[in-house]
């Protein structure tokens, strides 16, 4: 049974004021319906569910993913050179980026493992468990890393504000193996909006909130009946950490119970791209003690519009 055999995440030590960072933000755009910018940023907040914001201040993405990598390998359940496949989830500009992969695979000793550069917005993570599962059955591969950053790389507030959210800082690592793995990949659904939109960024075409709730309720839907797995059967839905207020919509939408998403983490971090998926499995599994046949719904949603599901199952 191919699946995912181990999870782990690194999050920065500082975190800043979510209105804190607002405030310093010179041109921010005051929306019709609030007569200061306090109000608005106070409302801005509050809504979307944001208290704090992980921003690295010591450290660059590369030294992140070498603390990641340093604590699988000193686990000794995997060995650098049983590395068959590595699976990079850039934020999208090539540059440095480029060759961080192949820094990492030679510092770490991994060989010669086939590397992948992959862009897939807020989506990348499930896009990648995609890839690596279809890559090590297909091939006969055994073993594959997936690295994913999500480093802004600087304290700019302008670069943190997206209009829907405040992004963060922090980084990924999931490792997919074929034979042993802890969570099985029972299924997973992508769809879009079928044109460019942007949401709160101004760019592109905007599309209107219920619009995207109904686009992403009806791909969870369509997962769960690939599946043909009842909601009700759902441990837990765990969304990218972006909007409180959206996601509590979307439970309505589905007749889900809001308790069922998790949604505690938008408030310490803010939206860390991929790494909010693996920190909410890596946190509900230390929290709940996850159980063998437990299902979970991983879910995101990417500039785009893009749309993403998975559902797991706890195995081991």
């Amino acid at each position: 049974m191919t699946g995912i055999r181990y999870l782990d995440y690194y999050l920065p030590e500082t975190h800043l004021e979510a209105t804190e960072l607002l405030r310093a933000i010179p041109d921010l755009p005051l929306p019709e319906g609030y007569e200061t910018r306090d109000q608005f940023i106070e409302a801005f907040c509050e809504e979307r569910g944001l208290k704090t914001i992980a921003v690295e201040t010591r450290h660059s993405a590369k030294q992140a993913l070498e603390v990641l990598l340093e604590r699988l390998f000193a686990q000794g359940e995997l060995r650098p050179e049983e590395v068959d496949l590595l699976i990079y989830g850039s934020l999208g500009e090539w540059g440095q980026e480029g060759t961080r992969a192949f820094e990492l695979a030679h510092c770490f000793g991994m060989g010669s493992p086939s590397i992948f550069h992959l862009f897939m917005g807020c989506s990348t993570g499930i896009v990648a468990i995609e890839t690596a599962l279809s890559h090590l059955e297909r091939h006969q591969m055994e073993n594959a890393l997936i690295l994913l950053p999500s480093f802004l790389g600087e304290t700019n507030p302008q670069k943190r504000y997206l209009g829907f959210s405040l992004t963060g800082d922090g980084a990924a690592l999931v490792h997919v193996q074929r034979g042993k793995a802890r969570y099985r990949i029972l299924g997973s659904h992508a769809s879009s909006a079928g044109e460019f939109a942007a949401y709160g960024f101004g760019n592109g075409v905007e599309a209107d909130f219920l619009t995207i709730l109904k686009l992403g309720a009806a791909n969870i839907k369509t997962l769960l009946q690939k599946t043909a797995m009842d909601k009700a059967e759902l441990k837990q839905v765990i969304p990218v950490n972006t909007n409180l207020g959206q996601w509590k919509a979307l439970a309505r939408l589905l007749r889900v119970p809001e308790k069922k998403f998790l949604l505690r983490f938008i408030a310490e971090g803010g939206h860390i791209g991929s790494v909010d998926l693996i920190r909410g499995l890596v946190e509900l599994e230390r929290e709940e003690n996850l159980q063998k046949g437990e299902k979970i719904l991983l879910y995101s949603q990417a500039i785009g519009l893009s749309f993403n599901s998975m559902l797991i199952e706890k195995t081991a």
